[in-house]
C-alpha cells in the first residue's frame, strides 16, 4: 500500500509518524481488498488540528476529515472513521449465503475429481449434462467416488442430482 503522510503548519514527529503508520497498516485487516494507497493530511489552523484521510481500494474509495485538539487524536479519528466505513463496505460485498467468491454448483463440479464418475461434463462451452435412466445414472454413482452426481432424467426430462446419504445409501434431488 501506498501511504502518503503530510503535515501543515507543524512538524509531525518521527514517533508519531510511526504509530500513524501501523495504524493505517491495520487497515488492511478490514478490507475486502488490499488497500492501493492511503493519504493522511494533518494541518494545525486555529489551535486544533485537522485530519483529512483518504484511502483508495480497488473498486471503492473512503474519505474522512475530522478535528481534534491534539495531531495523534485528530489521525486517530480519521483511520477509525475510515476503518468503519471499510468495515461497513467489506459487508456489504461479502456474500452472506455461505458461498465463495465466485461460488454456484459450477464451481463445484469444476472442482478436483468431482467429474470423473462418467456423468455430466464441464467443457469450454459450458456444462454438458447425460440423459440416463435413474437406474443407470445409480448404476454410473456406485462406481464413482463423487458426493453426487447430476444428470438430465430420460424419463421426464429434469435435471436430477444423486447424493450419498450418511447411511450408505443414495438420495434423490429433483425438480418440484
Amino acid at each position: 500500500m501506498q501511504l502518503e503522510i503530510n503535515s501543515r503548519h507543524f512538524t509531525l514527529g518521527d514517533d508519531m509518524r510511526d504509530k500513524i503508520v501501523e495504524k493505517l497498516e491495520n487497515l488492511k485487516r478490514y478490507s475486502p481488498s488490499d488497500p492501493l494507497a492511503a493519504r493522511l493530511t494533518l494541518t494545525l489552523e486555529g489551535g486544533r488540528f485537522t485530519g483529512d484521510l483518504s484511502l483508495n481500494l480497488k473498486h471503492y474509495s473512503c474519505h474522512t476529515k475530522v478535528q481534534h485538539v491534539e495531531p495523534d487524536g485528530a489521525a486517530f479519528l480519521a483511520i477509525e472513521s475510515v476503518e468503519r466505513q471499510v468495515r461497513r463496505h467489506k459487508d456489504r460485498v461479502k456474500d452472506h449465503r455461505g458461498r465463495g467468491e465466485e461460488g454456484g454448483l459450477g464451481e463445484v463440479l469444476a472442482g478436483p475429481g468431482l467429474l470423473d464418475n462418467s456423468g455430466s461434463t464441464l467443457s469450454e462451452e459450458g456444462f454438458q449434462l447425460r440423459d440416463l435412466t435413474v437406474d443407470q445414472a445409480q448404476a454410473a454413482f456406485a462406481a464413482s467416488s463423487s458426493p453426487f452426481f447430476v444428470f438430465r432424467n430420460t424419463e421426464n426430462g429434469e435435471v436430477a442430482v444423486l447424493y450419498r446419504r450418511d447411511d450408505g445409501g443414495y438420495g434423490l434431488m429433483r425438480q418440484e
